[in-house]
């Protein structure tokens, strides 16, 4: 399959994704300025103060939110991105990588190989989350700074996206690294209990993310209260995934336990092999 045509899959997609959307997230007719009281559209002096406030950025920062304006569509390679479709990106790349992807690769691992002495564990958690997961807050995050011009991370959603982009691309390597070396060993090493903690500080870390960038920093650029549906949904879909994960560590007694029989097979073969090899060395040589 050409690269092109993978391209155009995926912006399909994406589309696809932003369109369903659409008639779900409700979003402010002046949505695209913010600051301190932009939320408040009940006057129109607070509105008159959001347009000469989102102008200043937009004159600060050279074109505004990506195209000249904070209403026209910004262009990218050729494609044009309007604000309302960068907003619903944004949101879906975020919604999905932290509320779906992170959490699912954690689990897997956690089930899998609780059930199962199959590694493809580690293919499934390192294509959920290392992946699509990975890949998606690259993407959110990279459309919230070229498309939004955040140059100032003074938000609480805004640190806490920063914090999470980093981390995810340390556990991503950190990952491989601890894989790689822990390959051949018999027992965990330190590096696995770190990426192990990691990890799980990563999910949480996501899920204020989530939490913020559809709170406060929604409310902060201007697009109203969210709905109390979106706050018990989020809750909601947390409380799911703690009581899977919780599940899923009823299976550890387990996974120990037939890790523990394997790498005696293992060590007793290995031992086995090493007492031949030496017995060979030590062979004394005759002249028949």
């Amino acid at each position: 399959m050409k690269t092109s045509t993978i391209i155009s899959y995926a912006l399909l997609a994406a589309t696809s994704l932003v369109r369903a959307a659409d008639p779900v997230v409700d979003l402010h007719p002046r949505q695209y300025g913010y600051g301190p009281g932009y939320g408040d559209t009940t006057t129109k002096a607070a509105a008159t103060a959001t347009g000469s406030a989102a102008a200043s950025e937009a004159t600060e920062y050279g074109g505004g939110y990506g195209g000249s304006s904070g209403s026209e569509a910004g262009e990218y390679g050729g494609l044009k991105i309007s604000p309302h479709s960068a907003v619903l990106a944004h949101a879906v790349c975020g919604a999905l990588a932290t509320m779906l992807f992170l959490p699912s690769g954690v689990l897997a691992a956690r089930v899998i190989r609780g059930v199962s002495p199959s590694r493809s564990w580690f293919l499934i958690h390192a294509g959920v989350q290392g992946v699509v997961g990975l890949g998606l807050i690259t993407a959110g995050a990279s459309i919230g700074w070229a498309r939004f011009t955040l140059k100032t991370i003074d938000t609480p959603h805004r640190k806490a996206a920063v914090s999470l982009f980093v981390i995810v691309w340390v556990q991503a390597l950190l990952g491989a690294i601890t894989h790689a070396v822990g390959a051949k060993r018999l027992r965990r090493g330190p590096l696995n209990f770190v990426h192990w903690t990691l990890g799980l500080a990563t999910v949480g870390l996501g899920w204020a993310v989530a939490w913020l960038g559809f709170t406060s920093e929604w409310t902060y650029r201007g697009h109203g209260e969210v709905s109390h549906k979106w706050r018990i949904g989020w809750g909601v879909v947390i409380g799911l995934w703690i009581l899977a994960y919780a599940a899923g560590l009823a299976l550890l007694p387990r996974q120990l336990k037939r890790e523990a029989a394997t790498n005696e097979v293992t060590r007793v073969a290995r031992l086995g092999s090493e007492t031949e090899a030496k017995d060979t060395r030590e062979e004394p040589f005759s002249v028949s």
